[in-house]
């Protein structure tokens, strides 16, 4: 066993003793009842500390594969404790790991999760440059070097015109509009899916509506929005701070 497996293991150990909670975080079967204790956490917080040196431990091996679950194992972990910037860095390397396994389309998938999951984190911190870097990024398919054989990915093919509407989000929040006009029509043209979508709908309704200074639309164009597609709570969020921002208000 090499001691990147036996770290991994002490990991699966520590998880598995008591309550089975690695079931709940990972879907793994657990053979015991979950029972909760007090020191759950901090059994939390050592696996993922155990995973973290695991992946440090594959990656030295050159086990690029293992190096990314390792990785990505710490970063479920402690993005459940609530340590955003730990869970960051652990998805960042995560996807590091994986993306230099040869042309795997399934490692390449699993790379790009990690970096959304780390632009996710970005945007709830209001590290807007981060998010908006990396949901350009997988909008726009990272780099050409896997473009041919991930065309038929799912979660690309179908995700571009989201990571383009969440990176317009992330702009609105982060600066000016106008800027943030130029950033979208920018997306419009290298996503052209993303023009179709009503996300990109809502989004100009947005914008206009601020340059009227008709704070009144521009809660229309939202319920307009949210009667055929609900406002899911990450971007209410952010649609509030834009809001906030553009006409001065506290929507606390």
């Amino acid at each position: 066993m090499s001691k990147g497996e036996k770290l991994s293991a002490e990991a699966e150990e520590k998880l598995n003793k008591r309550d089975g909670i690695l079931s709940t975080l990972f879907g793994y079967d657990s053979p015991r009842p979950i029972h909760r204790t007090s020191n759950k956490s901090q059994r939390m917080e050592e696996a993922a500390e155990l995973y973290s040196a695991a992946g440090n431990a594959f990656r030295l091996e050159n086990n690029a594969e293992a190096s990314g679950k390792a990785y990505t194992q710490a970063g479920v972990l402690f993005e459940k404790l609530n340590r955003g910037f730990d869970a960051a860095d652990r998805y960042v390397t995560a996807s590091s790991s994986l993306r230099k396994l040869p042309c795997q389309i399934n490692a390449y998938s699993t790379a790009k999760r990690c970096l959304l999951n780390v632009a996710t984190i970005s945007a709830n911190f209001e590290d807007y440059p981060k998010a908006i870097e990396i949901y350009e990024k997988v909008s726009h398919q990272f780099d050409s070097q896997y473009a041919r054989e991930t065309a038929n990915d799912a979660l690309l093919k179908y995700g571009a015109p989201e990571y383009a509407f969440k990176a317009c989000l992330c702009h609105l929040c982060f600066g000016d509009i106008t800027n943030a006009r130029i950033a979208c029509d920018r997306l419009a043209l290298d996503v052209p899916a993303f023009c179709d979508t009503r996300d990109y709908t809502l989004l100009c309704a947005l914008m206009e509506a601020v340059d009227q200074e008709d704070e009144e639309g521009f809660g229309d164009a939202i319920a307009e929005y949210d009667k055929i597609k609900r406002v899911d709570p990450w971007t209410t969020r952010l649609i509030s701070k834009f809001k906030s921002s553009a006409f001065q208000v506290d929507l606390r």
